[in-house]
């Protein structure tokens, strides 16, 4: 009932997604690897394959066990920053016993074995596509189909670490994977499904199959949206009851509480971190930097921190360049303390069309930069314009918007040094990781309640 459980969602997802027949070849080819394994073990030709923790954990169990399962591996994902903070808070003090299952090797394992996170890898692919790409194409559709089976076998697996290590509730941690899901359920243990991104909107991806991801999300036991934004666009296919609102939350002790004193000397430093992709907004930020500079005003530098995009690095470039700016700006690539650097800022920017949270936002506030945002998605609701940060009226591809709060920034600093210590204050009173960690943790109960106790599962 389990095997087939599991086999009916991949035949929905495939028939979806790639259409009848290709879906129908899809369904041979795993039950045939299905029956090949069983002979193979059961004839003593091959072991069953077994997956090492990095490190053991507690025997016997104490408290709640929580296995997240991670979508990528990489200490410059935000998800998996987040992932590693929470996971850390949670085992340290509240009693939850975590397992992170990772879908291939990274620079993430680093911060896990810093949180002592016990963690696995099992390779694994995503379910996401660009926007777009036609999978009735044979070339695509034979892609999916053969990631769909190497899917399969990580499914089986995840569900036999569910048995093997007792765990009490799966963690599935971004949009981006969906094998914890499926194990979970084939499993019978529930799991909570965090959405952490809106994928269309901010990325430009879909999954294979939007309709049955989103049936499969609605079977979640619970869903944290991580803002309103989110919470909205997931609230059709996730009822009320299941959805919760919690905002991520930020290793607040990387930061002083002290506020600095910024807008003090000349040049000004105009930071924007993060990745570089098409929907961040960086060629808007260079355009407008370069506007300013051509309008006349050239007491600031630039710096861009993050890796990414190539392509959009070289175009910022051009363009600064083209604006005789390439003196004063810098280009950093990713840095694993991005902290250092916005702690020397006077002002931030999050030029992001669709930010499903913004962790960038909030480290900013919380150094004590200005931050400048588009009013746009949870940047909105992060910022309070002209009282914790300065909004502007998002229009794709423009710049005069942004370029009149840079002026307005620059000319009034007293202003703004309130603004940004106001910003400072709000973002350690509503953004911290303990806060997140203990929102969390309070779901779980819900979910898990003690022993011999039931009572029906209410979110706000």
């Amino acid at each position: 009932m389990i095997r087939m459980t599991t086999i009916r969602f991949e035949w929905l997802l495939a028939r979806a997604s790639l259409g009848w027949l290709p879906a129908l070849r899809f369904l041979l080819v795993i039950l045939g690897k299905r029956i090949a394994r069983t002979i193979l073990v059961v004839t003593g030709i091959r072991k069953p394959i077994s997956l090492a923790l990095s490190h053991p954990l507690r025997s016997p169990k104490k408290g709640i066990r929580v296995m997240f399962v991670a979508s990528d591996n990489s200490a410059s994902s935000g998800a998996f920053r987040s992932m590693a903070v929470l996971a850390g808070l949670l085992q340290r003090e509240y009693r939850v016993e975590v397992l992170v299952a990772l879908p291939g090797q990274g620079t993430g394992t680093e911060l896990l074995a810093q949180e002592g996170i016990p963690h696995f890898v099992v390779t694994s692919y995503d379910w996401t596509i660009p926007m777009g790409l036609n999978l009735k194409c044979r070339q695509n559709a034979r892609s999916v189909a053969r990631m769909m089976v190497k899917n399969d076998l990580v499914c089986s697996l995840l569900r036999k670490i569910i048995r093997q290590y007792q765990v009490d509730l799966v963690h599935v941690n971004t949009t981006w994977t969906y094998v914890g899901a499926v194990a979970a359920c084939a499993a019978n243990v529930p799991f909570v499904w965090h959405l952490r991104e809106f994928l269309e909107e901010d990325q430009g991806r879909t999954m294979w199959s939007r309709a049955i991801g989103n049936a499969l999300i609605a079977k979640a036991t619970a869903a944290i949206a991580i803002s309103d934004s989110l919470r909205a666009k997931y609230s059709s296919c996730v009822s009320s009851e299941k959805l919760a609102m919690i905002m991520n939350g930020i290793d607040d002790s990387l930061f002083p509480k002290t506020q600095r004193n910024i807008f003090c000397e000349k040049p000004f430093t105009f930071v924007m971190l993060g990745s570089f992709r098409r929907h961040k907004g960086h060629l808007e930020f260079a355009n407008a930097c370069a506007e300013l500079y051509k309008g006349g005003f050239h007491d600031f530098r630039v710096w861009f921190i993050g890796g990414g995009d190539d392509d959009i690095r070289s175009e910022c470039m051009t363009i600064l360049e083209s604006a005789g700016m390439s003196e004063i700006v810098t280009f950093m690539g990713f840095q694993k303390h991005p902290e250092r650097f916005l702690l020397q800022a006077d002002v931030a920017f999050m030029c992001s069309r669709s930010e499903a949270f913004g962790r960038v936002t909030v480290e900013a506030m919380m150094s004590g930069c200005l931050v400048i945002g588009a009013e746009t998605a949870a940047t909105a609701e992060l910022i309070q314009d002209e009282k914790t940060g300065l909004l502007y009226p998002y229009e794709q591809g423009g710049t005069s918007t942004i370029v009149a709060k840079m002026t307005k920034a620059v000319s009034e600093p007293e202003r703004m040094r309130t603004i940004a210590a106001a910003g400072k204050d709000y973002a350690f009173r509503h953004f911290t990781a303990k806060r997140n960690a203990e929102a969390v943790a309070a779901l779980y109960r819900a979910i898990l309640p003690p022993a011999g106790c039931s009572r029906p599962l209410k979110l706000k």
